[in-house]
């Protein structure tokens, strides 16, 4: 029988054109909304990268119960195509990531979500990313060249952050629902059957001047910077920045206390990347029809 929380999705996913995100976000200097997405398609938007390729395209994911697609978007909104990853399940898929490996570039989709910490495994998949540019539609279908099933050594975990380190060759995790999130580290190649534990990362703050929510801390989304030395986390209520020093590991970066970039009032922001120069960070929300928020980097 579907767990309550599976039903609660799937009914989201069919009734999503009828839902719209609410567009509000807190008025700060420099943030601005660029667009809203108007592509039906996207009723629960939980994972979003910059096209390694084009810096004009997002590419875009939606949460369990959807189907096993990529959706590309422009940064203006309009739709440009769908991509079913062929073979792939939408379990819980919670992230995705761009990045450049062996000189190609690659799409990482994480179906690593676990509201009720039930799985026993998790999944992500390594695609290449699917031919874009020059106005054309891509591809209908993708393979991906790689699964990776794994499991967390201290027990299941629900993840909705996940980000590709390309100088270590390194996939990095960090939990959600613990009261303090929790590190993880996966390689990109060799055997990866089960998380390395990193540490403890920081309690993420709750922005000064937010409305109470009570997951208002969890980490939602996360990337990392164009050049590695910086990772980006999102949360229900805010968007934050962790910098690494020179010589300094993500562990010991993630255990001191985090930078706020900006706090936002979004129906449920669970997506966040950095542009193709570094400069700003981009965020949107769950709902038909979410804006597409910038927030610049100090």
């Amino acid at each position: 029988m579907p767990k309550t929380t599976d039903l609660l999705r799937s009914a989201t996913c069919l009734l999503a054109p009828a839902i719209a995100a609410c567009a509000s976000h807190a008025q700060q200097p420099g943030v601005a909304e660029t667009t809203k997405f108007s592509d039906p398609k996207l009723p629960e938007a939980s994972g979003m990268a910059v096209s390694p390729t084009d810096p004009s395209l997002l590419w875009l994911i939606n949460d369990s119960g959807c189907t096993a697609e990529l959706h590309l978007e422009g940064r203006d909104g309009k739709p440009r195509g769908t991509v079913l990853v062929r073979g792939a399940k939408n379990i819980d898929w919670e992230d995705l990531a761009a990045f450049r490996w062996k000189g190609r570039p690659w799409l990482l989709v994480a179906d690593v979500g676990d509201n009720e910490a039930g799985r026993a495994e998790v999944q992500l998949y390594l695609v290449p990313e699917p031919a874009v540019g020059g106005g054309k539609e891509p591809p209908q279908e993708v393979e991906a060249a790689r699964t990776i099933t794994f499991r967390y050594p201290d027990g299941p975990r629900d993840c909705e952050s996940v980000a590709v380190d390309e100088a270590d060759g390194s996939i990095l995790l960090l939990s959600k629902r613990d009261g303090t999130p929790h590190l993880y580290r996966l390689p990109l190649e060799g055997p990866a059957e089960k998380a390395e534990l990193l540490g403890l990362a920081a309690e993420p703050p709750v922005p000064e001047g937010s409305p109470f929510h009570p997951f208002g801390r969890q980490p939602t989304a996360m990337d990392l910077s164009p050049d590695g030395k910086t990772a980006a986390v999102l949360t229900y209520l805010g968007v934050f920045a962790i910098r690494r020093g020179p010589g300094e590991s993500w562990p010991q970066a993630f255990a001191r206390p985090w930078e706020t970039i900006g706090s936002f009032r979004l129906f449920q922001a669970e997506s966040v990347c950095f542009s193709a120069d570094g400069e700003s960070l981009l965020i949107t929300s769950e709902g038909v029809g979410a804006p597409l928020l910038s927030f610049p980097l100090k």
